[in-house]
């Protein structure tokens, strides 16, 4: 079986608490940006998604949204290697 590199945010393995640098509440996860670029994006597999560069880069980019304010931020996740 084949190792590849999988998000720990996306698969629940991590949770990440952000506070809005505007007003201090705590900011929820949106998801990937990715699934945002694209209509179908959300319902395809992430393999098939991913640019050939963003494969490579092994990262995953998370949408943090303040639901006080509005604020938004990218948090950059590492992937890791798993089944």
């Amino acid at each position: 079986m084949e190792m590849e590199y999988n998000c720990p945010l996306c698969n629940g393995l991590i949770t990440i608490s952000e506070r809005c640098p505007e007003c201090g509440s705590l900011m929820e996860d949106w998801g990937r940006v990715q699934d945002y670029l694209d209509p179908y994006q959300p319902y395809l597999d992430i393999s098939i998604t991913a640019s050939e560069e963003r494969r490579d880069e092994k990262k995953c980019v998370h949408l943090y949204l303040c639901p006080r304010c509005g604020r938004d931020t990218r948090i950059t996740v590492n992937q890791i290697l798993g089944p």
